[in-house]
């Protein structure tokens, strides 16, 4: 059996490639449920479903919002699709829009795959192609909503286009590169730093046809979808990615804020050491041959570096791109190194220390479902015939955001949060016009039950203990590594049985 399998790495690597690369990204469609981040839920998922339920989300401001529609206007289109054929349930819809993501995130693999070999040989194009497939990360990003992933297939394309033009000597193609850079700044917004980057390479190699048309690709690209679709919606071309770029530096100080070497030290990290010291080096090795690609990636991760914002999710869309350059710049370097001949040992002990772990990343993360405690208790109470109600308690500062995508009712939700003062909550749930609630759910363990008699007194009511929803092993573990950040707290559900 073994002996198949090596024949078969050895004479169809990219079907085995492939194969596995599908097979954990549809895994992860199916059990890793629920949201990674508040973006990828209530950035994207939140508004589409809003706008298809009559609502202007966005709309109904002053000044365009600073993100593009265009992503979150293809789940409207997909969820108004959906309920063509009495398709509701938020789960069912969640499940299909993972599983398009999975067959999207495909292109990743694929592209990376072919771009190496393209750069290299076939032995390192498989290697470049099973990280790909199976990097611990990879597969549980891919069936999430982060633009920061959506943006990656395109770049892919770009590139591999950019590539197949300068080998098969043909200049058209740097305009459809363009066009698939265009494409990727849609959705992200700093993918644009790439194509700059290299349009930078391409000016100093004086390919002055090449460049011009690349730019002409991409910003016909970016005119053709994104400012068409500002026009139409805010009166005048590329209104988010104006109020996008100034809200942002305006803001730069008030979100996460890090130090100057937080990604350096987040790739040697996420790539495993001394694994990723080797790609790190690789690269670096890299800088001259495949200046096309080293410079716009350094530029990018100089951006990010210098730029106060800093949020790990930023630099997923290089993610593929050092893996290329890193295992192409070291198997070049170990290949003519006397040093590493004597060290093979050490290198084989070094594969296998990288691959032990990710295995057991890969595993823990494709079957992980994160923020669990917040969507499964709306998900319970939408089965609920008697619910017309719903208050959330919430016994510190900055109550989390819960999914109401995931409640099929509508009914109303009351947050009480240290905020809001006994009485003045009193009054908000008490108003004449407002239905009373009939369930309850506390988030977090912390003084449960001095929570539940706070409540039972305020409102002179009985609550009585339905249910309770546990996170998952992921979100349990990041809590308990990071309490401050990670608010992945168990969810206990209560019925109002006495008003």
């Amino acid at each position: 059996m073994i002996d198949r399998i090596r024949i078969a790495w050895q004479t169809k690597p990219f079907v085995i490639i492939v194969v596995l690369a599908a097979l954990f990204r549809l895994l992860a469609a199916i059990f890793s449920k629920g949201y990674s981040m508040s973006d990828d839920h209530f950035l994207v998922i939140h508004i589409a479903q809003r706008w298809l339920d009559g609502f202007t989300d966005g709309f109904n401001q002053e000044t365009p919002i600073g993100h593009s529609i265009v992503y979150p206007g293809l789940h409207y289109l997909l969820f108004y699709l959906l309920k063509q054929f009495a398709i509701m349930d938020p789960q069912i819809k969640m499940f299909i829009v993972r599983l398009l993501h999975a067959f999207y995130s495909m292109l990743i693999v694929i592209y990376g795959y072919h771009i190496t070999l393209r750069l290299s040989d076939s032995k390192t194009a498989r290697q470049v192609g099973i990280i790909l497939a199976l990097f611990w990360i990879l597969p549980f990003m891919s069936v999430r909503n982060l633009i920061e992933v959506v943006c990656i297939p395109p770049l892919l394309i770009g590139y591999y286009l950019i590539i197949r033009g300068e080998q098969d000597n043909k200049d058209r193609y740097f305009l459809y590169a363009g066009l698939a850079f265009g494409v990727s700044f849609i959705f992200r917004y700093q993918s644009l730093i790439i194509p700059g980057g290299v349009g930078i390479v391409l000016l100093i190699q004086r390919e002055w046809k090449r460049f011009f048309s690349l730019t002409s690709g991409t910003l016909s690209s970016i005119f053709l979808i994104q400012g068409i679709v500002d026009w139409l919606a805010w009166g005048y071309p590329f209104a988010a990615i104006y109020h996008y770029i100034t809200y942002n530096i305006a803001h730069r100080f008030e979100y996460v804020v890090g130090p100057w070497y937080q990604y350096l030290v987040l790739i040697l990290g996420v790539f495993i050491p001394p694994i990723s010291f080797y790609l790190v080096y690789g690269c670096l090795k890299s800088w001259k041959k495949l200046a096309i690609l080293f410079w716009p990636v350094l530029l990018f991760l100089l951006f990010h570096t210098y730029f106060p914002n800093k949020q790990e999710r930023f630099i997923l869309p290089i993610l593929p791109f050092i893996v290329i350059l890193g295992i192409i710049g070291w198997n070049q370097y170990i290949t003519s190194s006397s040093l590493w001949k004597r060290g093979r040992l050490l290198l084989r002990a070094s594969w296998f220390w990288f691959w032990f772990i990710n295995i057991i990343l890969l595993f823990l993360l494709t079957f992980t479902y994160p923020k669990k405690t917040r969507v499964e208790p709306l998900t319970y109470l939408s089965h609920k015939d008697d619910i017309h109600g719903i208050l959330i308690e919430y016994n510190k500062e900055n109550m989390p955001w819960f999914p109401r995508f995931y409640l099929t009712k509508k009914i109303p939700i009351y947050r009480f949060t240290v905020e809001k003062t006994p009485e003045e909550f009193k009054t908000e749930v008490l108003a004449p016009e407002k239905e009373f609630p009939n369930y309850v759910f506390l988030y977090g363990n912390d003084d449960l039950e001095k929570r539940v008699q706070k409540i039972e007194k305020l409102f002179a009511i009985e609550l009585q203990f339905d249910s309770e929803i546990k996170p998952s092993l992921i979100d349990d573990l990041l809590y308990r590594l990071n309490p401050k950040h990670n608010l992945n707290l168990t969810s206990h559900i209560y019925k109002i049985v006495k008003n």
